[in-house]
């Protein structure tokens, strides 16, 4: 008779107070379910972290075999452990249970459960070891994997490989995802020369292996000669007539140091290899690559028709083809406006006397940049711009001109309305008057003081060369200042200084000025097209990647195969080994050539797995604890190896490994962790659990915060609490709970004490496990931006809460969701909109300025390291409003297959 592993629910007698050790009496055992073997004396056992009720719990209980002797102890425990949690018997059912234990105090008639209650597989998960004790002796081991109820098998062991992984990773210290690949490539190309190297030198030692001589002890027919053996005369003595008899005898064997290193060093790497054939990668390319083409443009999903067709080299060399063809044939729109310019433009500098025209000195006060068009088009190269002096952001302050004597004869405006406007094919003009205005000039300065000086056509019918009575209201002037040359712009007293080169202003025409185009359908051809090849390069980036990994797949396949040959040969039949052995360099190894041979390549199999604890059988022995404690640390380290490895920055802290292996190794909590990641001018100060105390005397410990800094100078934080969730079945109203009382109030509102803490809140959100809740989530739930659902949380949207508040999920297959969220993070709340946040290329980047139909800028920016496209621009509804486009939205998308139609995330535009 097998042991059984069953479900049982425990009624507990709440009528008497808990005894000293806090247990109360058990009224009756209700017997469930059998779970079923995994294989002999191992089950697999789902939590049940959901079943807590009043009176009673469901738990695991054993009914053991007892037909030979009864048990004594039963005793559950960490593997490699001895003592652990000592079991009860219940007589009644004949079951081996472990009692709960309760507080002092009742609620609603019943005590509460101990804050520490331990009863295992309730709410943990992990594998623990059983030890059945009878006279003092364990005459039985049994093992319960017990895996969380909240995330599939897969997931959860996905999971925990990825733990160890990433612990191997960090190791090795890489630094990009480029050199991680390099570094798998070259792991695993060593590792099949060394396992061809070693199986071809463990066939040559067993047809002459080394042995040792034995003395060993065996049943043996008695010999009449031969030599003497006292045990064998006594027990004959003892007993007569027996047909055999204990006898000593030396005898060569095989169980010798160096053939059990060869073998231990097999087993290691068999482990090894066994994890790389599970670890998911794979999955979570193919999930990202699905995702991508679920969401990308609708032209260029017909075109593919279905992503098996990316696996085809010539098809992929034909999408690509017809898609360039498409930009090339919108391009040329672009490219002919860009050539009649460079024909049609004036690139001299010379600012002498304009016939006709009159010299001005225009001061302006500016505090962001003004809406003004400046581009060039068919009909040329002009800026227009019409004010309002009632707009606190810019202002008209004062002019000057040149009248019939030369004097420069000082004026005030006595209207709020005007316009100034440059039609001009003199280059140099327009790139001063670009310099001055552009944004990043502007950003410098909280007010900029800027003096236009030059000459204008002066106006018909003119009081002075740029005003004229109103028609409609005498006692107001209007005012046109109509440039023809720009002379001189000083900001802030400080003259502007641009290039004068001939091929200098060359360069301003074709990489700052934007192209307007009129005809809207060129326009939105030109973009669509540069994004459609943006998502087909990085569909194929993908796809590249998952037959890379495909191909280490097969392969280590290949030597798994190799390996289960070399350990069934005969000379390891009989070796087994208690303990590890130390590698030392054994005369036989120095000499015998191919003991020889064996050793070098067990060196250089260790030297390329030393960093993995998979080798060592460290492999699925997280120690039991909280399932969401288990989440919380991998999303820690999932996190820490996404922005280093796959999005560009790197981590100053060298303390990572030591602090997972504290926690992998001796089950330890990390309280008080923290590092400081790297990009350029950017640091983030990254904290797990920091205690925050608040202005109202309480302290919140946020699981994930994120403290950014520029410069050395804080911007703001972000902030990302857990939640090991099944949406799906507890309901979107625990999803909205969470939101609203973690993310917006504990979190989004908090008052902090210390001054480190007191920044604006960039961001406030929550990460879960549940990918089925959100996946569709540009018709439901959008992840980035909860505030979009208004039926859901009645907010209404604002610049200030744009972007403010999120839910995103991550998991070791589904990453591509916490990639998109940080590059949001980067782009949207800080607006660092220039670096490639996918890749963290900061300098390679090609930026061009183009206009919108309504004749504003905008920008497309192309990664030449990773071809990412995206376009920064504003909402329709409010120029002030700023939309960032990708590939991959955080806007809300009006629909899966239109890209560029998003919804403003700060008036709801576009819904």
């Amino acid at each position: 008779m097998k042991s059984k592993l069953i479900m049982i629910s425990i009624n507990y007698d709440h009528s008497k107070k808990p005894n000293e050790f806090g247990f109360l009496e058990v009224k009756k055992i209700n017997v469930g379910s059998e779970i079923q073997y995994k294989k002999e004396n191992e089950w697999v056992v789902t939590n049940h972290y959901r079943e807590f009720k009043n009176d009673r719990l469901k738990q695991i209980a054993l009914r053991l075999d007892e037909s030979a002797l009864p048990t004594d102890n039963v005793i559950i425990h960490e593997l490699n452990a001895i003592e652990g949690i000592r079991l009860v018997l219940d007589k009644r059912t004949n079951l081996w249970y472990q009692p709960a234990k309760f507080e002092s105090t009742k609620k609603d008639k019943y005590y509460r459960y101990s804050r520490d209650n331990t009863t295992i597989g309730i709410m943990s998960a992990g594998t623990v070891g059983v030890s059945i004790v009878r006279n003092n002796q364990v005459v039985n081991k049994l093992i319960i994997n017990f895996v969380p109820s909240g995330l599939k098998m897969k997931d959860y062991e996905e999971m925990i490989i990825d733990l160890y992984r990433i612990r191997e990773e960090l190791v090795k210290d890489e630094k990009n995802l480029a050199e991680i690949a390099i570094r798998q490539k070259k792991t695993f190309l060593s590792l099949e020369q060394q396992v061809k190297n070693l199986s071809k030198a463990i066939n040559n030692i067993c047809m002459q292996p080394h042995k040792r001589l034995k003395l060993v002890s065996r049943n043996k027919k008695k010999k009449i000669n031969g030599r003497f053996d006292i045990r064998a005369e006594i027990e004959e003595y003892s007993s007569p007539g027996k047909p055999t008899y204990r006898q000593r005898s030396i005898e060569e064997t095989t169980t010798t140091y160096e053939n059990g290193l060869i073998k231990q060093q097999l087993i290691d790497l068999r482990n090894y290899v066994q994890q790389q054939i599970k670890i998911g990668t794979i999955n979570q390319i193919e999930n990202e690559q699905k995702y991508l083409f679920e969401n990308s443009d609708s032209y260029l999903k017909n075109l593919i028709g279905k992503i098996e067709n990316l696996k085809n080299e010539q098809r992929l060399i034909a999408y690509t083809d017809k898609l360039q063809k498409k930009l090339n044939e919108y391009s040329i729109f672009e490219n002919n406006i860009r050539q009649h310019i460079y024909k049609v433009a004036d690139y001299s500098i010379t600012n002498s006397v304009i016939q006709d025209h009159k010299y001005v000195e225009l001061e302006v006060e500016c505090l962001e940049t003004p809406s003004f068009k400046h581009q060039q088009s068919k009909n040329g190269i002009k800026l227009n711009f019409s004010y309002d002096n009632r707009d606190s952001n810019f202002k008209t302050i004062s002019y000057k001109f040149r009248n019939n004597n030369n004097e420069l004869v000082s004026r005030r405006f006595n209207s709020y309305f005007g316009s100034i406007s440059l039609e001009s094919t003199h280059v140099h003009s327009h790139s001063l008057i670009y310099e001055a205005f552009h944004h990043d000039q502007l950003l410098r300065n909280s007010v900029s003081k800027i003096v236009i000086k030059g000459y204008v056509r002066p106006v018909m019918n003119g009081i002075d060369p740029v005003s004229y009575i109103n028609p409609n209201n005498e006692d107001y002037n209007n005012y046109e200042f109509q440039f023809s040359r720009i002379t001189e712009i000083i900001v802030n007293e400080v003259p502007v200084s641009v290039p004068v080169s001939r091929p200098d202003l060359q360069e301003f025409l074709n990489t700052k000025l934007p192209v307007k185009i009129e005809e809207l359908k060129v326009a939105d051809g030109i973009e669509e097209s540069e994004m459609q090849l943006s998502q087909l390069y990085t569909l194929t980036r993908l796809e590249k990647k998952k037959k890379h990994l495909d191909y280490q797949l097969q392969g280590y396949k290949r030597l798994e195969k190799i390996i289960n040959d070399c350990l069934n040969v005969s000379i390891f039949t009989n070796i087994i080994s208690n303990h590890r052995l130390k590698s030392n360099l054994t005369p036989l190894f120095l000499h015998d050539p191919n003991y020889h041979s064996a050793w070098t390549a067990i060196k250089a199999i260790n030297y390329e797995i030393s960093a993995s604890l998979f080798a060592r059988g460290y492999n699925h022995l997280v120690k039991t604890a909280k399932v969401e404690q288990i989440y919380e640390v991998w999303v820690l380290y999932k996190i820490l190896e996404i922005i280093t490895k796959e999005l560009g920055w790197e981590i100053k802290s060298k303390s990572l490994v030591d602090q997972l292996d504290y926690y992998l190794l001796k089950g330890k909590l990390l309280k008080g962790f923290s590092t400081v990641l790297t990009n350029g001018e950017w640091d983030i100060e990254f904290y797990y659990e920091p205690k925050i105390n608040l202005k109202n005397g309480n302290y919140i410990t946020p699981d994930f915060v994120f403290r950014y800094i520029y410069k050395n100078i804080p911007t703001g934080l972000v902030i990302l609490d857990a939640k090991y969730r099944d949406y799906s079945i507890q309901g979107i109203n625990k999803w909205k709970s969470d939101i609203q009382d973690v993310a917006i109030e504990k979190y989004g509102q908090m008052q902090p004490v210390k001054e480190m803490w007191r920044l604006p809140i960039l961001h406030s959100g929550i990460v879960h496990c549940d990918a089925n809740f959100s996946s569709d989530s540009i018709s439901k739930i959008n992840p980035y931006h909860v505030l979009y659902n208004k039926e859901i949380f009645n907010k209404e949207l604002s610049t200030e809460t744009a972007h403010k508040y999120g839910s995103i999920y991550l998991l070791p297959s589904q990453t591509h969701i916490f990639k998109n969220w940080f590059r949001m993070i980067m782009e949207y709340p800080i607006k660092s909109y220039e670096t490639c946040w996918c890749c963290g290329e900061e300098v390679n980047i090609s930026k061009r300025q183009l206009m919108t139909s309504g004749g504003h800028p905008k920008y497309h920016f192309t990664c030449k390291n990773c071809n990412e496209f995206w376009v920064k621009v504003h909402c329709r509804e409010n120029r002030k409003h700023l939309i960032i486009k990708h590939t991959l939205n955080y806007h809300l998308q009006v629909s899966h297959s239109h890209k560029w139609y998003v919804v403003c995330p700060c008036c709801g535009n576009g819904r």
